[in-house]
């Protein structure tokens, strides 16, 4: 087995996780074991960076029997018990966020040996504990579901003769109202799911049994239980795309965040924020205010962080769209706070991005120009991103030569980039336009340069940083 197996398992552990899998590991009902308890200790100290170096199994083996030649058949067993208890572990806490399907297991042994009484006993707490979390648990339509075909069993058992105690046990219309409730979160989240793909990789789904069950469900919308609604809302936004819809799904999730399942959460602010995001593209900056305040949130709710890290790309993008908004100082206070939960492969270059746009939005123009030309290229994403700051920064300066060869050489980069969709190019390339034609009305004083300019910023054609390209034009206006 290679290490790599157990780290990469590991590594999806929170701060709590890790110290719970210790005990687990340290535990005397488990089998305790002195040497995987160690190498356990080994692995931790290296967290949250894991450097492969100090994480081979050569180097593992020597810290743990320092006198002793590598023996490679030891260590893989030493990693294959503990990828086992790693994985006994995740079963553990599923089984921990799945608390009725414990309840059922006993239940269904109770009928088996025809202790109904006991059951029906079991059944009602187990009821009772589900209906507390009615909307947090994600699953509990199906489980309601399964408690309600084993109220029906028992029944059956206990009233065989007595038919209306049976029928009183039975609550048919219960059952049938689960189960539909169940049903239709299958079809949407589906649906859902099916549509972010299609929208990534262009891929054509049956839409009509999907279209007609949505359909359905959105012309009773008020009526439907909270977790369908917002399900409905969700893949009504991304279907009509309207502001109302936006307001009253946000509304409605703001509201009874409390109630809402971790899943759901997650999954609705993806939506808003996504929704968002598209209309700053189209050129309505007044929703970055809105993707501001939802960022906010995302923080307070703990939605952000995964498994104790931060995505590199959702730290950034958090923090440079506080710093377009001209939020510097909450901006500088998010990056010293979350800095250290990105992963340290992409920390450093992270944090010197946002450090460099920083100083460009602050007017240190010397600064940010001296901390770009220290940055690599390390993906397509990087080098875009450090390639618009130099060129905001040469427009300010006037360096005319460099700013064209950047907006040459960016506009070539972006039409050969596989990696982005076409809308994206569409923001990117329409940024790069018009502010050479700003440029080149301050070369040549062509009054039609900016009236170009003027016409595509009030047009609803995707462009980024469309604040800045406003602010540059208001001031040649003024001259």
């Amino acid at each position: 087995m290679n290490e790599s197996q157990f780290l990469n398992a590991y590594k999806t552990l929170s701060k709590k996780e890790a110290k719970d899998f210790m005990r687990l590991v340290q535990s005397p009902f488990d089998n305790r074991d002195n040497d995987l308890i160690r190498l356990l200790s080994y692995v931790e100290l290296e967290s949250p960076d894991f450097a492969e170096n100090k994480l081979r199994k050569e180097v593992l083996f020597k810290k743990l029997f320092p006198k002793e030649k590598y023996n490679d058949q030891v260590m893989r067993e030493l990693l294959v018990k503990l990828l086992k208890r790693l994985y006994d572990f995740f079963t553990i806490r599923e089984a921990e966020k799945h608390h009725t399907k414990e309840s059922r297991h006993l239940i269904r042994q109770l009928i088996d040996r025809k202790l109904y009484k006991a059951a029906l006993k079991k059944l009602e707490e187990a009821e009772f504990k589900l209906d507390e979390v009615k909307t947090t648990y994600h699953d509990y339509f199906i489980e309601k579901y399964y408690l309600l075909y084993l109220r029906s069993e028992i029944a059956f058992h206990l009233y065989q003769v007595d038919v209306s105690g049976f029928l009183s046990e039975f609550r048919f219309e219960e059952l049938e109202h689960s189960i539909s409730n169940f049903y239709y979160m299958h079809m949407l989240e589906n649906f859902s799911q099916l549509q972010m793909i299609s929208n990534t990789v262009n891929l054509t789904f049956d839409e009509e049994p999907y279209m007609a069950l949505y359909e359905k469900l959105y012309s009773k919308v008020d009526e439907l239980e909270l977790p369908i609604q917002l399900e409905v809302l969700r893949i009504h936004l991304n279907k009509n795309s309207s502001i109302e819809t936006y307001k009253q799904l946000k509304k409605l999730f703001i509201a009874n965040l409390s109630k809402l399942s971790d899943l759901m959460i997650a999954n609705t602010f993806s939506t808003i924020s996504n929704y968002c995001n598209e209309l700053v593209r189209q050129g309505r900056i007044e929703f970055r205010q809105e993707i501001f305040e939802i960022n906010k949130l995302k923080l307070e709710k703990g939605v952000i962080i995964q498994n104790g890290n931060i995505n590199a790309n959702v730290f950034q993008n958090i923090a440079h769209n506080a710093i377009v908004l001209g939020e510097y100082d909450w901006a500088k206070a998010f990056i010293d706070q979350n800095k250290s939960m990105v992963l340290s492969q992409f920390r450093s270059i992270k944090t010197d991005l946002l450090s460099a746009e920083l100083f460009f939005y602050q007017s240190d123009y010397e600064n940010a120009l001296k901390l770009l030309a220290t940055i690599p290229y390390d993906s397509a994403d990087s080098q875009i991103f450090i390639k618009l700051l130099y060129i905001q920064i040469y427009y300010e300066l006037k360096d005319y030569e460099l700013f064209e060869s950047t907006c040459k050489n960016l506009r070539q980069f972006i039409n050969k980039e596989k990696g982005m969709t076409e809308s994206v190019k569409e923001a990117h390339l329409n940024f790069i336009t018009m502010i050479y034609q700003l440029h080149r009305f301050r070369i040549k004083e062509d009054i039609l340069q900016l009236i170009k300019v003027e016409n595509g910023l009030k047009r609803s054609g995707r462009i980024i940083i469309k604040e800045w390209l406003i602010e540059k034009l208001m001031e040649l206006k003024k001259v």
